[in-house]
C-alpha cells in the first residue's frame, strides 16, 4: 500500500477501493471477513472510513447486496 499511496493520488486510491468491493460483491454479499480486509487496505490507502462506507453502499446497490456501516 505505500507504494499505491506515492503512485496514487486521493481519487485513485478511492477507486482502487471501489474495485475492490466490486471483487468482494461478485458473489451479492459480503461477508466479515470480506468487509475487514476492505477496510484496513481502505485504512492504509489514507481512504476515509465515510468514503469507504459511500463506496461499499454505491457498490452494493449496484449488485443488489447487502448494505452495512462498517
Amino acid at each position: 500500500t505505500s507504494r499505491l499511496n506515492r503512485a496514487l493520488d486521493e481519487k485513485a486510491r478511492a477507486r482502487m477501493v471501489e474495485m475492490m468491493w466490486q471483487v468482494v460483491y461478485a458473489d451479492g454479499m459480503a461477508t466479515e471477513f470480506e468487509d475487514n480486509l476492505v477496510w484496513r487496505a481502505a485504512d492504509l490507502l489514507s481512504v476515509s472510513r465515510e468514503e469507504r462506507i459511500a463506496l461499499r453502499n454505491r457498490v452494493a446497490a449496484s449488485v443488489g447486496g447487502a448494505q452495512g456501516e462498517s
